[in-house]
């Protein structure tokens, strides 16, 4: 669940475009959203800290092949612009429609 409506109980547009990033990471990584085993509990905590290092996520063994690697890079770099715990550094629902449905790899 996005932090703010965790935090404050607070909904909106922002919060869906979160909790459908961490579903896209989810699907990339093959990890769950919470895992207690973790040492960041959250993927998309994981997701961040292993983007701020400059690791490229590990795909989930199961896609390897299914998708041309531009799409793949694609969805992860969508996903990693809206998993922000500040609201206003998320991208709006529009931004991740054009990014996804844009012919470039990012």
């Amino acid at each position: 669940m996005a932090p703010e409506y965790v935090n404050d109980n607070v909904l909106s547009l922002s919060c869906d475009v979160y909790s459908m990033e961490v579903i896209i990471l989810e699907v990339l990584t093959g990890m769950k959203a919470i895992d207690n085993f973790r040492a960041d509990k959250s993927l998309a905590a994981w997701a961040g800290n292993v983007m701020k290092s400059g690791i490229y996520l590990i795909a989930y063994a199961s896609l390897d092949g299914m998708f041309p690697p531009g799409q793949f890079k694609r969805a992860q770099t969508v996903a990693l612009l809206c998993i922000s715990s500040k609201t206003d550094s998320r991208s709006d629902i529009n931004d991740v429609a054009n990014l996804f449905s844009s012919r470039s790899c990012l």
